[in-house]
């Protein structure tokens, strides 16, 4: 254990590795180190001790805990200033703590932190508490709090105190309290609560929100996530919420949200993945001027039509394995803001016509054709047929249905090409590749291509060039110098060269690896 006494700034490390028989009877080492302690502390001034952190999560006794909370009724009788009280202790469930009855906290206790704390005492009453962080109690009714609360993991509460008891509360965190049902209809009720900014449920047995939430006019986060029997807001819930940031609703039991969703115009955050309930948007007149991300991953959304329009600063749409989403409107992509749209692993999903993008990834979807001026991140598009001719980035992998490349690939700015597990035949890489200077990586693997074409030495910063399992393929080029790294793994028409000392691949790659030589 240690105590800090962070007043005088002392740290006076006692009672390691004593015998259990001893912390019982309060004998050996244990009593003599014990003595010590309390003789320092006398002192010290227990009267001028202002803050007390105790690590109690390298004890093996409980016994010896509870001995020593024994002993610290008369400390704490002592310690008239004592504002911050801090208690580290993690033996897991069947040692968790219980103090003696008559236990009494210091009377100007601002700040009580106590993680695994079976009850309070009964005469407890904290009135002057700021802020109580009691996580993994076993706590079932708090019956005081003030500017901080953070009873998380505290699976037994079932009761807080009234909100009008509590006018500063700032931040209320009862995550994980699945015993925890019904917040009291006080909150929002009295005053404004103008400095209530939080309210976290995530993983809690809520089932419904109280109307008058809608009153917190200052409130920033509400968090619901995986809160599986919450299912709908009251109607004009939102109204007054002028302020809210992030509403993450993920994992949740939503099934809709109300109309009232569009008066939040500070909203910046709506995560909605994981919620195979929610199918549809409300129709919305207003617009939402500050989201920039929308998660609707795996989600049971059909469509986003009435949506759409109405999100001018969007930047992530997230639309990820949503089974139920047969076609995306074709505003989605000519948001001026956007700049990724994940559309991955979308099996019954048809685009319609679109002309200007940012940013797109797809996966396992039903597309045949894509946009133009945009960046692409393909993975097992069955159907993929043909690339538009103009792209930022190209990841297109394992698209058989792929049998060429656009023909205008000299206008772009590539960085990066990977084409691997496509089906490109002979020639169906353009010799205008070769203009992409800014080219560094090259993956052609899996392929039906018999050669690289010869401009490739132009490539001056390419360093990697893949071309595994391209059963096709008999000639390599000569290479750039730039190349440090070459991956011809399963090519067995490629191997017939290897006794050829005179081809280019040979006589290139001691330029190619120079300066590794060198060092």
């Amino acid at each position: 254990m240690e105590w800090k006494q962070e007043y005088s700034h002392i740290v006076l490390p006692i009672f390691y590795h004593v015998d259990p028989l001893d912390v019982r009877k309060q004998t050996g080492s244990f009593g003599e180190a014990f003595t010590r302690y309390e003789e320092t502390l006398k002192n010290k001034g227990m009267e001028n001790v202002e803050t007390i952190s105790l690590d109690l999560s390298r004890s093996k006794e409980k016994w010896f805990t509870i001995k020593i909370f024994a002993q610290m009724k008369k400390v704490f009788a002592k310690m008239k200033k004592l504002r911050l009280l801090k208690v580290y202790y993690s033996l897991g469930d069947e040692h968790k703590m219980s103090l003696p009855k008559d236990f009494e906290f210091p009377p100007n206790l601002n700040y009580l932190h106590w993680e695994g704390l079976v009850s309070l005492p009964s005469n407890f009453h904290g009135e002057k508490l700021v802020a109580i962080n009691l996580k993994s109690s076993d706590i079932k009714e708090l019956l005081k709090g003030e500017k901080f609360i953070d009873l998380s993991n505290s699976q037994q509460l079932i009761k807080i105190p009234k909100f009008s008891r509590m006018p500063k509360l700032e931040k209320l965190n009862l995550e994980g309290c699945v015993s925890f049902s019904k917040l009291h209809s006080s909150i929002g009720t009295f005053s404004e609560m103008k400095f209530l900014r939080e309210l976290d449920f995530r993983e809690s047995g809520i089932r419904e929100l109280p109307s008058s939430i809608g009153s917190l006019t200052f409130l920033e986060s509400l968090w619901l996530s995986k809160c599986s029997k919450f299912e709908k807001f009251p109607d004009n819930f939102f109204v007054n919420m002028r302020r809210l940031r992030i509403l993450g609703l993920s994992d949740s039991g939503i099934k809709e949200l109300p109309t009232s969703i569009e008066c939040l115009e500070a909203l910046e955050e709506l995560l909605l993945d994981n919620c195979s309930n929610f199918e549809k948007f409300p129709e919305i007149q207003k617009n939402m001027e500050n989201l920039v991300r929308l998660d609707l991953d795996d989600s049971g959304i059909k469509e986003l039509s009435c949506l759409i329009g109405h999100l001018p600063r969007l930047r992530s749409l997230e639309l990820s394995k949503c089974k139920n989403l047969r076609s995306v409107p074709s505003g989605i992509l000519q948001l001026e803001s956007l700049r990724m749209c994940y559309l991955i692993d979308c099996s019954n999903l048809i685009m319609e016509d679109m002309e200007h993008s940012k940013g797109l990834s797809l996966r396992e979807s039903a597309i045949t054709e894509l946009p133009s001026s945009i960046r692409l991140v393909l993975s097992n598009c069955e159907n993929l047929e043909t690339l538009p001719n103009s792209i930022g980035q190209l990841v297109v992998r394992n698209c058989p249905m792929l049998h060429k490349l656009p023909d205008s690939l000299r206008s772009m700015q590539l960085k990066e090409i990977d084409v691997s597990g496509c089906n490109l035949m002979a020639g169906a890489i353009p010799d205008d590749l070769w203009c992409l200077f800014s080219l560094k990586w090259l993956n052609v693997s899996g392929n039906n291509i018999d050669c690289i074409p010869g401009g490739i030495i132009r490539l001056s910063r390419l360093h990697t060039l893949i071309m595994r399992h391209c059963l096709m393929l008999k000639e390599i080029p000569e290479l750039p110098s730039s190349l440090r790294w070459i991956d011809a793994r399963g090519c067995p028409l490629l191997e017939t060269l290897s006794s050829d000392a005179k081809h280019p691949l040979w006589s290139s790659l001691p330029n190619c690896f120079k300066s590794q030589i060198q060092v």
